[in-house]
């Protein structure tokens, strides 16, 4: 028995149906893979790698501790003050010159940036990576620092200068929140190196005794109000190669 006109022509319809809804299906999977690789490429810019991959796989334990770990606190003098003068875009331009520099000299070094508030950068070594050398990797990474943003503002024509400060022993680092998600650090050598970067002068660095007794670099005990009992040492050299491991 032959199919009906109408029949065939149903099935025409219900075959062209079908490829039309494939070929839907296809780009909103083609859609939904780039918004994918979009949202990873944007976690990679604002994370470290290893905390990336762990959202990617799903895990829920994103907070880890580090026993041996170094924590530079970084102020930088004068930033807000030119950003005031500048337009919005040149003053974009002289953040992401600042922040690009820096993480650059952090990833040399095997520190990652965990966050940025204001005028400070935070930057940590030892929690991703375990390093024996953590706290001198730390003291090269901040004498680097501080002489690549003294260049800058020369070359620039610009008031700027930074000031930091170290501390060494347990770290935790990780994301917090359940709705919006912030990548920090704390633990007190956060706070000590905090404290450390409010209280140096321009230009200074300084580091506690835990950081001294790991590296080698030449330094003096300073005295300043408001550390307590802290010991705080400021690093006397001024050759960034003498920090170096």
């Amino acid at each position: 028995a032959s199919i009906p006109r109408s029949g065939a022509r149903e099935f025409r319809n219900l075959a062209v149906s079908i490829d039309e809804m494939v070929i839907m299906l296809g780009q909103r999977t083609a859609a939904s893979t780039k918004a994918i690789a979009n949202k990873v490429e944007t976690l990679r810019a604002l994370l470290p790698p290893a905390a990336v991959n762990r959202i990617n796989e799903g895990s829920r334990q994103l907070v880890e501790t580090a026993q041996q770990a170094s924590v530079a606190a970084v102020s930088v003098a004068g930033l807000a003050e030119i950003a005031a003068e500048l337009s919005p875009d040149s003053r974009r331009e002289i953040v992401n010159m600042f922040v690009d520099e820096a993480d650059a000299l952090a990833n040399l070094n095997g520190l990652e940036r965990v966050k940025m508030t204001g005028d400070g950068y935070f930057a940590v070594c030892g929690t991703q990576t375990p390093y024996l050398d953590h706290a001198q990797r730390t003291l090269t990474f901040t004498a680097q620092l501080r002489d690549a943003l003294g260049r800058f503002g020369q070359e620039n024509d610009l008031s700027i200068a930074m000031s930091a400060g170290i501390d060494s022993g347990t770290v935790t680092v990780g994301l917090i929140g359940d709705t919006r998600l912030v990548y920090d650090l704390w633990g007190e050598a956060v706070d000590n190196a905090s404290m450390l970067a409010r209280t140096a002068q321009s230009g200074e660095i300084l580091m506690t005794k835990a950081t001294r007794d790991r590296t080698s670099i030449d330094s003096v005990q300073v005295d300043a109000p408001g550390l307590g009992e802290l010991e705080a040492y400021r690093v006397t050299t001024s050759n960034t190669q003498e920090a170096s491991t």
